[in-house]
């Protein structure tokens, strides 16, 4: 069962990688998915998948948490 804090934080994840978050729904979420392996993991997923909508190459890197980390941090600066 899906709690409804997981549900909250898979939306704005979702929001996040449409560009429609606070700055507040941000902080948030960069604190819940720091350290948490199964929220990095949602994230890379979500990543892939807007690539392959969007037609754009994905690259392949072994799937370990320092990657996951490092790519979410490059779309933050974006």
């Amino acid at each position: 069962m899906i709690t409804s804090n997981l549900m909250k934080t898979n939306e704005t994840l979702s929001a996040f990688m449409d560009g429609e978050v606070t700055s507040y729904e941000l902080d948030k979420l960069l604190s819940s998915i720091e350290n948490n392996q199964s929220m990095l993991t949602t994230w890379y997923r979500y990543h892939v998948v807007r690539s392959v909508l969007r037609k754009e190459g994905i690259e392949v890197q072994r799937f370990e948490r320092a990657n996951i980390i490092s790519i979410f941090e490059e779309k933050v600066v974006q």
